[in-house]
């Protein structure tokens, strides 16, 4: 019996001609080496590269003086805007008109009902005195024409009564001619009557003429007495109807003033921040514009949600573009933010800067965020245009900055803070 089995003498003999070596193909080992470098890049990445969250925004240029506010001292509907953004306007000149007369079911509001009918009032009164003027010119012609036909009898009462003068002196020197001739017994007794009474004729036609002319004198002197006091009766005519047309205008223009306010320039400047439009209903105290003095820097005035207004601050910087200035050819511009509202825009008064009107009262409050200009202008063909107040701008707000990986791990971070919340409230 041997000492050994046969399957150990056989192992020892295999021994004598080396160990069994396992070859690994040049391929693999690139591959190995590429799979280190890759997951050491991914590595330096997540913890050396950074992330910038940004949010997109919009908004316009406006001036940086902070001008005056025009707010609305009513609430109504605005019927007219007289100026446009960025218009120069002088001090009192009319900007916008607020209308207080909404109309009911009827599309007519009391205000307009009111003006209707007094304006037909002030229309029949007016046409009363147009009436009555014309009737007074009449009469006062009439007048006249009476006073030139008086006249034209006075003076020919006046030829009459020198025509019978002349008879009457005539008869009476022929009666004293005959006188001698009756003693001597030429002439008649019966002749000398005649002519006697011819004479008394003459002198009672005389009369007559003379009480008429003196009558139609008189009756002139009244017509011209008349004629110099028809003004001023025609006038207390109408002062009565007058009166009441002065009264009527006076309720019209209260009415006006009531139904429509004007809004008016404070000072001397520019409109800026123009809110409003036609047909834009408002409320008391609501920003209407501004006005603020030419040549002032412009800086740009952003209208952001209020998801993104957190970790907004002074200081960061922005990335703008301007749809006048497509980024494409003149590049995207730069700013810093100035400062961020602490108060949100109500829907009305944010909702100028959305186009759609179904989504106005949808829409959640607006923070105003001032960004400071790094440019004026707009470098374009070796010169620069000149940026305007008004502007649409379009802009890129870097919120925050930090490692990939912080990204990353931010969900666990939040649960493990939630799990402590939770067990502390246990």
């Amino acid at each position: 019996m041997a000492l050994f089995r046969d399957e150990v003498i056989a192992a020892k003999r295999m021994q004598q001609r080396g160990a069994l070596l396992v070859a690994t193909p040049p391929s693999v080992r690139w591959i190995a080496i590429a799979g280190v470098v890759f997951l050491a890049a991914i590595v330096a990445v997540l913890f050396f590269a950074d992330y910038t969250r940004r949010e997109r925004v919009g908004g316009e240029l406006a001036s940086s003086d902070e001008g005056q506010n025009a707010l609305s001292r009513v609430s109504g509907v605005v019927t007219h805007v007289l100026a446009r953004e960025g218009q120069a306007v002088k001090s009192g000149q009319e900007i916008a008109r607020i209308s207080l007369d909404v109309g009911g079911d009827g599309g007519i509001g009391a205000y307009a009902e009111v003006r209707r009918k007094l304006q037909q009032q002030h229309e029949r009164l007016r046409a009363e005195i147009d009436d009555k003027v014309q009737l007074q010119k009449g009469e006062q012609e009439a007048l006249r024409q009476r006073a030139r036909n008086i006249s034209s009898r006075i003076a020919a009462f006046d030829r009459e009564i020198e025509l019978q003068q002349s008879l009457i002196a005539s008869a009476s020197a022929r009666l004293e001619r005959f006188k001698p001739l009756v003693k001597e017994g030429y002439v008649s007794g019966m002749q000398m009557e005649q002519q006697e009474a011819a004479v008394v004729q003459a002198k009672t036609s005389l009369s007559s003429l003379q009480r008429e002319r003196l009558q139609s004198g008189q009756d002139l002197a009244t017509v011209n007495s008349q004629i110099r006091q028809y003004p001023q009766q025609s006038r207390n005519d109408r002062s009565e109807v007058e009166r009441t047309l002065i009264g009527l205008e006076q309720e019209l223009a209260k009415n006006e003033a009531q139904r429509e306010v004007v809004i008016r320039a404070a000072r001397d400047g520019m409109v800026v921040n123009l809110l409003i439009a036609d047909g834009v209903s408002v409320v008391a105290g609501q920003p209407l514009f501004q006005i603020v003095r030419p040549g002032s820097p412009l800086e740009a005035r952003l209208f952001v949600e209020s998801r993104a207004v957190g970790l907004l601050q002074a200081g960061q910087r922005v990335v703008m573009r301007y749809p006048a200035f497509p980024y494409q050819k003149f590049g995207q511009q730069w700013g810093t933010i100035k400062s961020v509202s602490t108060k949100g825009l109500r829907a009305a008064e944010s909702a100028v800067f959305t186009d759609n009107p179904g989504q106005r009262e949808k829409m959640a409050p607006l923070y105003q965020v001032v960004v400071a200009l790094d440019d004026q202008s707009i470098a374009a063909g070796g010169g620069h245009l000149a940026l305007r107040s008004g502007m649409q701008v379009e802009a890129d707000l870097l919120i925050e900055r930090r490692k990939i990986v912080s990204w990353l791990l931010d969900p666990l971070a939040g649960m493990q803070k939630r799990m402590a919340n939770g067990s502390e409230a246990r």
